[in-house]
């Protein structure tokens, strides 16, 4: 039986980490300016197969590339920094203006309402900076905009450059298929892969890219004949590894003595502007209040660029805990593929939780014996782990949200649920409001003279009504979550049934799942199986 599976596979919650293959590491953090762009020149799975006949497959070659690599330090992209950056500085400083502007009228507004707060130019004031604040909020809005649109324009450019030198080096080594080595949120999706097939350095040479030394010397080469592939549930395994978790209590403890020395620094600028606020009352000079504001403004100035310095340190620190953890899942993941005989071993989810698998040979599922060999409890036996037959065809399906969302069914199912969630919601304020008002009648019982026992009585029935309203929430979204789920179940099914269908007709051993973000690099598109999907819907 084929594995199959819409929607989420990762069952409890488990932090966006970034899972490394020995051939190179990727930051925990990815700059997300390029998603919106990418999504336009990439699909986002997978390779090139021709049909298992009576005979065996036709041979096949699978390559890997890091775009993020190749585009943090490729000319036009480094260039697309500076044009944005000066932009950024040319609004900057028009906007500076208009604050400025705000500054000085708010100045006034003070000033006349220390001195006479009925004054009527203190109302024309008041509206005057109540426009002035929108109008600023416009214009913030509007220059974001405008470096968003250019940023896309300029890194448009850069991807046309990057898929044809993808295109030429996919036709150089004869290669079927390229993949991105890490998605847009840094999570890997190769998670095993031979050195020999990385095409990083090929592409940025392709580019006129400057190589290091290693990089030149790189040998690339591919042996279609042994290529096999297989798939795990990475961060399911990881959310049980006592390893794992000994880290992430490592690195909340870390960001909470941050978050102390932040507080600390919050609670000094509160008490400052509340000082402030007492002083402009008691009705000081202009001069000394204007010293004042100008020093609030540079504490906040000073904490604004505390809480940048504490990100970025915390991010060098949540990677120097994870990175020896990390080297040891990574070590653990390359036996459990050698020991199968598998080249290539895929993340089965992204780090939210989402299939990138629809269709696959359960047989080549790893995520049991990597827990096993990491000692991790409760995946189960792995006892009957068949090593898979060397024949593997992968289909791609455009993204399965979007075909439910086609589905005349849906409609009437999303209006069902949004009927239901606004009932639900009613119903949970309704006893929201019953039981804050209860509570407060109760604690006006206590007022009076009451017994011992009778007050005992009273504080148990508060303490029930305040655990009854802090579960109000969490039970109202798990209602409607259970309710989304039944009422997608149908649909699920369905365009499941549909998958499973093509994928039996075209002899397909995978179906994968296109996401948001990069996927692949370059690929045969003949292998895109939406459509015959979509037929059968």
């Amino acid at each position: 039986m084929p594995f199959n599976a819409i929607g989420p596979i990762v069952q409890g919650s488990w932090r966006a980490m970034v899972f490394w293959h020995k051939i190179g590491t990727f930051p925990l953090y990815v700059k997300q300016q390029f998603e919106t762009v990418m999504r336009q020149f990439f699909l986002l799975f997978f390779f090139v197969m021709l049909l298992p006949g009576g005979a065996a497959f036709a041979q096949f070659s699978i390559g890997y590339a890091d775009f993020f690599t190749i585009s943090a330090s490729h000319p036009d992209v480094l260039q697309m920094g500076e044009v944005l950056k000066a932009d950024e500085a040319k609004y900057a400083k028009e906007f500076g203006t208009m604050q400025q502007v705000f500054s000085d009228k708010f100045k006034e507004y003070e000033r006349l309402g220390r001195a006479n707060a009925s004054d009527p130019r203190v109302a024309e004031l008041e509206k005057e900076l109540t426009a002035m604040q929108q109008e600023l909020q416009t214009k913030a809005d509007e220059y974001n905009e405008k470096l968003d649109a250019k940023r896309e324009v300029l890194l448009e450019a850069f991807l046309q450059k990057f898929k044809a030198a993808a295109t030429q080096v996919a036709k150089q080594y004869k290669v079927n298929c390229i993949l991105q080595q890490v998605n847009n949120q840094g999570v890997s999706l190769v998670l095993t892969g031979p050195e020999e097939a990385d095409l990083t350095a090929a592409i940025m040479q392709a580019l006129n890219m400057p190589l290091t030394p290693e990089q030149k010397n790189r040998t690339v080469k591919f042996d279609p004949t042994s290529t096999r592939v297989a798939y795990t549930n990475i961060e399911l395994v990881l959310s049980g590894w006592n390893q794992m978790q000994q880290a992430e209590e490592m690195v909340i403890k870390e960001s909470d003595a941050m978050k102390l020395e932040l507080r600390a620094k919050q609670a000094a600028l509160s008490e400052k502007m509340n000082d402030y606020q007492q002083q402009i009352e008691g009705g000081k000079s202009t001069e000394e209040m204007t010293s004042l504001a100008d020093e609030i403004r540079k504490e906040e100035a000073a904490l604004d660029q505390m809480m940048q310095d504490l990100e970025v340190k915390l991010i060098k620190q949540r990677e120097d805990l994870m990175a020896p953890v990390l080297d040891q899942a990574q070590k653990a993941m390359d036996k459990v593929a050698a020991e199968r005989g598998y080249t290539y071993t895929i993340n089965q989810t992204t780090s939210g939780g989402l299939s990138t698998i629809l269709y696959g040979p359960e047989e080549a599922d790893l995520t049991k014996p990597l827990a096993k060999e990491l000692g991790v409890q409760g995946m189960g036996d792995d006892a009957q782990q068949q090593v898979a037959g060397k024949g593997v065809k992968i289909g791609l399906v455009g993204d399965v949200a979007d075909m439910i969302m086609a589905l005349p069914a849906y409609a009437a199912a999303e209006k069902e649920l949004e009927q239901y969630s606004r009932t639900e919601t009613e119903k949970a304020q309704a006893r929201f409001n019953y039981a804050s008002e209860t509570i407060t009648q109760k604690k006006e019982q206590m007022q009076g003279t009451l017994t011992l026992e009778q007050r005992m009585a009273l504080e148990n029935e508060i303490t029930d009504l305040k655990r009854e309203i802090e579960d109000l929430e969490g039970n109202l979204s798990l209602d409607i979550s259970s309710k989304q789920s039944e009422l997608y179940a149908p649909l699920l099914e369905k365009v499941q049934g549909a998958i499973d269908a093509v994928a039996k007709e075209g002899g397909y051993t995978y179906v994968l799942n296109q996401l948001d973000g990069i996927t692949v690099i370059y690929i045969d598109e003949q292998h895109d199986l939406s459509k015959k999907i979509q037929s059968k819907l």
